[in-house]
């Protein structure tokens, strides 16, 4: 092994091709697209993807990160085998930790307030997301997977309150961390009960939804290195910030409760989603890198338009 994971750094096109020609012949001449994050980031985040043709090759070059990518391939056969909408793993390498697979029809769902879908839309859309996270949120659906030896860990949200508390609230003005401090209260109030333990996809945005190419049917769902068990609001953390209103996320909870019979609470997501947006907002801050609309003080007041429109 040259490194964690089999790598010391991000692959070159060489290596890649190299691998690839030993595992997937047909993809030889296909050009090569490779988007890997920097050679500096935590261990964790020291994977990337690459798209050579019809296939999609993850890769990592670390530790943690291999578990990310590797640990995946399990759980999307099974799921797979299941009727979901998922990549089915063609290749699996160890060393190096690389995981292949046919690159799935469709078209990111990448909604936001400027872009964001008609109200018809956005109803066709969040019922389909509804019935798809039911199915995925199955009692049947983690028995399978335990059964079959997949250990799953609790989900890791970006941020706890009392990380917000320690290291955000310094960074904001008087003001905003006074209305701060309540709202990681209530954040906590809203997650203090216990609740229901399903399977999460754990990174259930945008990115990783596919949408056919007129926009109206959900049909892919990918990444599931983020893959735990816990609290089946946890999965819809980012879907508020995907439309200017909470249409999106109120046709998701309708359509998830007519399928399953469970109903989530808005409450529980919208905590969620404070420290999923709160938690990077803070951690793009303190590396120094772009705060997607932002800065931070910008993305807490869009948070909170955003949390006022649910009476928070």
């Amino acid at each position: 092994m040259t490194g964690e994971g089999g790598w010391q750094r991000p692959p070159t096109e060489a290596q890649l091709r190299a691998i690839l020609t030993q595992l997937l012949p047909g993809s030889a001449d296909a050009s090569l697209e490779i988007q890997a994050r920097p050679v500096d980031v935590p261990s964790r985040h020291r994977h990337g993807i690459a798209v050579a043709g019809d296939y999609v090759i993850k890769f990592a070059w670390s530790v943690s990160a291999s578990r990310l990518v590797l640990d995946q391939a399990p759980i999307l056969t099974l799921l797979a085998g299941l009727s979901f909408p998922v990549p089915v793993p063609l290749a699996v390498t160890r060393d190096p930790a690389l995981l292949t697979y046919r690159r799935l029809p469709g078209k990111a769902l990448s909604w936001t307030a400027k872009t964001a879908g008609d109200a018809a839309t956005i109803e066709t859309i969040g019922r389909q997301l509804g019935e798809l996270l039911a199915r995925l949120h199955s009692p049947s659906t983690l028995q399978r997977l335990e059964a079959a030896g997949i250990a799953l860990p609790p989900p890791l949200p970006q941020s706890t309150p009392d990380a917000l508390r320690a290291r955000m609230f310094p960074l904001l003005d008087h003001g905003r961390a006074d209305r701060a401090r309540i709202l990681v209260n209530q954040v906590e109030e809203a997650l203090h009960s216990p609740c229901a333990r399903t399977f999460l996809h754990g990174d259930f945005h945008g990115h990783n939804l596919l949408l056919s190419n007129d926009g109206l049917r959900v049909t892919g769902l990918l990444d599931f290195e983020e893959s735990a068990a816990g609290d089946p609001c946890y999965d819809l953390r980012y879907l508020p910030a995907l439309a200017p209103t909470l249409d999106l996320v109120i046709a998701v909870m309708a359509s998830y409760q007519r399928v399953s019979g469970r109903a989530l609470d808005l409450h529980r997501v919208l905590a969620w989603h404070i420290l999923t947006d709160l938690g990077d907002a803070l951690w793009r801050t303190e590396q120094g890198v772009e705060v997607v609309d932002g800065p931070l003080a910008r993305r807490f007041d869009d948070l909170l338009i955003r949390l006022g429109r649910a009476g928070w």
